[in-house]
């Protein structure tokens, strides 16, 4: 997992999320992050971007 941490305004010390590496975000698992399914349909479940909120930091990108 990343240790890296960061500093917000407020100075307050965050661990960065080892699974979406800060951006809040990671592969959709139902279409391995393509967006599509075989039969070229998009996926329901990331609306076809191929990523979903991350569900380990809620988003956030960073723990507290």
């Amino acid at each position: 997992m990343n240790t890296k941490k960061i500093v917000f305004p407020n100075g307050k010390f965050n661990k960065v999320c080892g699974v979406c590496n800060g951006s809040g975000r990671e592969r959709c698992p139902r279409c391995a992050g393509t967006g599509t399914f075989e039969d070229k349909s998009k996926c329901y479940y990331c609306q076809g971007s191929g990523t979903i909120t991350c569900n380990v930091c809620n988003g956030r990108g960073y723990y507290d």
